[in-house]
């Protein structure tokens, strides 16, 4: 099994970030900005909360990806976990942690290594370990910025 961690400090307050992290379009809108360009899809008549079901598919770095992903358990403002149901095997924990005025977000995932990919061979393969780490990486920076950024925002009337 494979495991990626990513350690980040917000400077916004662990409620604004949890709503963001937790409503899957933004989620989706940060996979796209990196070039993972999947589909999503919300089975579930709730898009948050614990039974929000998601199907993620198409074609990430040249490989194929169908796969369910389901919420198994939320804690408000402090911890969101995924797991999947169908295709690709994995799970997902997103633990927020309130710091003076930011929030640290510990992001884990753990997945199977699917044999029927070639994900050493190529240093751009979706499953390649220091490739992935670099994804999440690039993914977390630009979630980081945007709530960052909306957090600085003033409107003037």
């Amino acid at each position: 099994m494979g495991k990626i961690q990513n350690i980040i400090e917000i400077k916004v307050k662990p409620e604004k970030v949890f709503k963001y992290i937790e409503n899957i379009w933004n989620i989706q809108y940060h996979l796209n900005l990196i070039g993972i360009k999947l589909k999503l899809e919300i089975l579930s008549e709730n898009p948050t909360g614990v039974g929000a079901t998601y199907h993620w598919y198409g074609d990430a770095l040249d490989q194929k990806i169908n796969s369910i992903m389901f919420v198994v358990k939320r804690v408000n403002n402090k911890e969101i976990l995924y797991q999947s149901h169908s295709g690709l095997q994995f799970n997902i924990i997103l633990h927020l942690t309130p710091l003076n005025d930011s929030t640290k977000i510990d992001f884990t995932l753990n997945y199977l290594k699917p044999s029927s990919w070639s994900y050493e061979s190529s240093p751009n393969s979706l499953f390649n370990q220091s490739f992935l780490k670099k994804i999440t990486d690039m993914m977390f920076e630009t979630i980081k910025g945007s709530l960052e950024i909306q957090n600085k925002i003033v409107i003037w009337w």
